[in-house]
């Protein structure tokens, strides 16, 4: 578990590293605890970005915040200063599914069917919180890196 400081004090806790993605509203980043070197992604949204969309972010966190599942992210702690949000998240290692579709070409049938099974069984969990993703596209699906003998 994270220390309450790092709830508090996220550049404090944490070094932030490379930015591992971005969006319309936040990039997406390495980061490793300082204490332990444990690996998170934190999630860094401009609050400037979301005026008039400060629900977005507050729906984001409760979503997230009630969601324990092993094909879902899983959200560590949060933490808001007055020009940005902070999400501490997950680590997911080898990016998202656009990325590696672009950097493969294409995947064996075998593994794009594990795939769809992993896709389908977080959307029928999420489903079955009554939540809807609403955004379900290649770059929003993280891809876990394996090492395949």
């Amino acid at each position: 578990p994270l220390h309450a400081t790092c709830t508090r004090d996220i550049e404090r806790c944490f070094d932030i590293g490379r930015t591992v993605g971005d969006g319309n509203f936040a990039v997406v980043r390495e980061c490793r605890r300082r204490d332990n070197g444990e690996a998170f992604a934190v999630k860094i949204v401009e609050r400037s970005k979301l005026i008039g969309r400060e629900h977005m972010m507050q729906n984001e966190l409760s979503i997230l915040d009630s969601l324990s599942h092993p094909r879902v992210v899983r959200l560590f702690t949060h933490h808001h200063t007055h020009t940005h949000s902070y999400l501490v998240m997950e680590m997911v290692a080898g990016g998202d599914l656009f990325e590696a579709i672009a950097e493969r070409g294409k995947f064996p049938e075998e593994e794009a069917g594990l795939m769809v099974c992993d896709v389908s069984e977080a959307l029928r969990y999420i489903h079955s919180k009554t939540i809807v993703h609403r955004d379900l596209k290649p770059e929003n699906l993280l891809v876990r890196q394996c090492v395949c003998v």
